[in-house]
């Protein structure tokens, strides 16, 4: 699949904390609770992911890692475009 620069551009301001202009070596996914590609949020309200953040955090600062967070429950990402992202992100080791 090839995607145009907007949907590039689009998938790079949903992950945060990485390094655009380096390899990503590990991209950390809060998935979505629901797909709400079948059925959208009726609010806006989610917690951060702290506990993600940190080891995020310590890989990125510590181990000198790429690192990025992608926050899909509080972005109301459905489960093919939280799919989507990682693909075009394109992490190291995915599969």
């Amino acid at each position: 699949m090839t995607l145009t620069a907007t949907e590039e551009h689009a998938t790079t301001d949903l992950i945060a904390g990485a390094d655009p202009n380096r390899a990503l070596d590990a991209l950390f996914v809060n998935a979505p609770l629901r797909d709400y590609g079948l059925r959208p949020r009726t609010n806006d309200y989610t917690l951060p992911v702290l506990g993600m953040a940190y080891i995020a955090t310590y890989a990125q600062h510590v181990g000198g890692f790429n690192v990025g967070v992608l926050d899909a429950e509080a972005h109301g990402l459905g489960i093919e475009e939280t799919i989507r992202v990682v693909n075009t992100a394109r992490p190291a080791g995915r599969a």
